[in-house]
């Protein structure tokens, strides 16, 4: 996975994580049930596309 597509899905995880704040703060179910969806969506991705796995070219010995 790319570094910017790392940073970019990190921060939608992040904004989740603002608006789930904000839906525990007013109380707004809604709000706290779709901000859970969001985290979880964005974890399966992050963890499908490879961001949780070491990179293969890490392990390969250039000689």
């Amino acid at each position: 996975m790319r570094r910017g597509h790392l940073i970019g899905w990190l921060l939608f995880l992040a904004s989740a994580m603002v608006y789930l704040a904000a839906g525990i703060r007013t109380g707004d179910w809604l709000v706290i049930i779709g901000s859970v969806i969001w985290a979880v969506a964005c974890l399966v991705f992050l963890a499908t596309d490879g961001a949780f796995r070491r990179s293969r070219h890490a392990t390969t010995r250039h000689e």
